[in-house]
């Protein structure tokens, strides 16, 4: 016998870098565009595939329906200038934006859910921070330091570059000596260390990332509050803001509150899809306003309870309609009798008293219990009892005596409104289709027993009749 073939595995580095390339170039000539961004009154050409790979916030957008023909998507929370700079990024895996726009950037980012760029920039925000009272840094450009994990070197500037900053990522080795800013440690007794030096010990361990993102953090607000009151301003380090659970209510209700306000005049239209551009917007809407809060909310947990609020308007909307209207009464009123099913089963339950009783009635479910319809009887409300007609008489038996102990147990009747009951026709329940063989003896007659009827039905299958 031969022996196995071995596996070889040879990377292709070069393919990475080409096919970023290609994918540039076609988005640059609108070759194989699938989809329009549009922010403000600018529209964005570019790949589908390659937003949803590049951003968690566009993936979860695509992955949750399809979206409306031809494929449009609005955004509202940054400006046209800043997802420009985003998208070249996303394209090139390079960065080039003025300094004064980073902090737009960073935000841009980490609502985009674009984890890579929002660590280059908290760790370069982190390090502008620290290297303030060090030495002054060019004025040409600043170069960006690397999260750890990342082998990619960081090229430096092109000349002629003023007030950009210019992040690449390359396959070989960087061995070339570059001039670096360096900043000043107090903790080394004054020695100054490079700005490398600074962001790989940032980035050691969970307190480095966590000291970043506070400076970071510090260096938004400043700058934010600079130009809004115009004068220099020291803004507080923010509190701890508690992490909302994915489902909790009330992330749910905050936004049917900012939905329904009347303040809000752009609601959800159930007639259109999630992705419709009006839609999209709303949706966009209120994750913004939802940000706004006091407390925090990540940003997939609030697309998934608008999401899950549209899926309420839009259910309205069909049921609305006067093709759905009998189905949507037949369904809520379906809906009504096996909620009243399954609490009989469980008080007629709680009577049992004898082991022959719960022997028979060990194994049987909702679907075996009378349907008890409102009803109307002289003028009066009565329950309009209608059985199963595929209950066997030893258990319908049961079913009246346990019936009969709960009408005679006082606490049963203190939360039961009386009403009197009148026998009606046997249900249009059909059988349930998978039912315990060993119990359906006791519990189905045998002309329903749909294990026979199972069977029945697989010997005339295929039958040319």
């Amino acid at each position: 016998m031969a022996s196995a073939s071995h596996i070889i595995n040879i990377p292709f580095q070069e393919q990475e870098r080409r096919l970023l390339s290609q994918l540039s170039t076609m988005c640059e000539q609108g070759q194989l565009c699938d989809m329009t961004v549009r922010v403000g009154t600018r529209e964005f050409r570019c790949h589908q595939a390659v937003l949803a790979a590049s951003s968690g916030h566009f993936h979860s957008v695509f992955v949750q329906g399809a979206l409306s023909f031809p494929k449009m998507l609005d955004l509202t929370f940054t400006s046209a200038d800043v997802f420009s700079i985003v998208l070249d990024y996303i394209y090139t895996a390079s960065l080039k934006c003025p300094t004064d726009v980073l902090p737009q950037v960073l935000q841009a980012a980490k609502v985009l859910e674009i984890h890579t760029l929002v660590d280059h920039l908290l760790l370069f925000s982190a390090s502008q921070e620290g290297g303030r009272d060090g030495e002054t840094a060019p004025s040409s450009c600043t170069d960006l330091p690397v999260p750890s994990g990342v082998n990619t070197p960081v090229s430096s500037p092109g000349p002629g570059v003023q007030d950009n900053v210019v992040v690449k990522q390359e396959e070989q080795e960087h061995n070339q000596e570059e001039t670096r800013p360096r900043m000043e440690n107090s903790r080394l007794d004054g020695n100054s260390v490079s700005m490398e030096t600074q962001a790989a010990r940032l980035e050691e361990g969970s307190m480095g990332t966590q000291i970043a993102e506070l400076r970071a953090e510090v260096a938004f607000l400043r700058q934010q509050l600079q130009s809004a009151l115009g004068e220099e301003a020291v803004s507080p380090r923010p509190a701890k803001r508690p992490r909302i659970k994915a489902n909790s209510s009330l992330l749910s209700g905050t936004v049917r509150r900012l939905h329904n306000a009347d303040t809000n005049h752009r609601k959800y239209r159930g007639d259109l899809g999630l992705n419709a551009p009006y839609n999209e917007g709303v949706t966009t809407l209120l994750m913004k306003e939802v940000s706004a809060s006091s407390e925090y909310h990540p940003q997939s947990k609030i697309r998934a309870a608008c999401v899950a609020y549209y899926e309420t308007v839009r259910r309205k909307f069909l049921e609305s309609q006067p093709e759905n209207t009998d189905k949507a009464r037949k369904q809520k009123n379906e809906k009504r009798l096996r909620s009243r099913r399954k609490r009989l089963l469980e008080c007629r339950g709680s009577v049992l008293q004898s082991e022959e009783e719960r022997r028979l009635w060990t194994g049987v479910t909702p679907d075996l219990m009378s349907d008890e319809e409102d009803g109307e009887s002289n003028g009066m409300p009565v329950w309009l009892v209608r059985p199963p007609s595929f209950r066997t008489d030893e258990l319908s038996n049961l079913c009246g005596v346990l019936q009969a102990r709960l009408e005679a147990d006082r606490r049963y009747r203190v939360g039961h409104t009386p009403r009197k009951m009148e026998q009606g026709t046997f249900s249009e329940r059909l059988p349930p289709r998978v039912y315990d063989p060993e119990r359906a003896a006791q519990h189905i007659r045998p002309e329903s027993d749909p294990n026979k009827l199972g069977f029945m039905e697989d010997m005339f299958t295929g039958l040319d009749v």
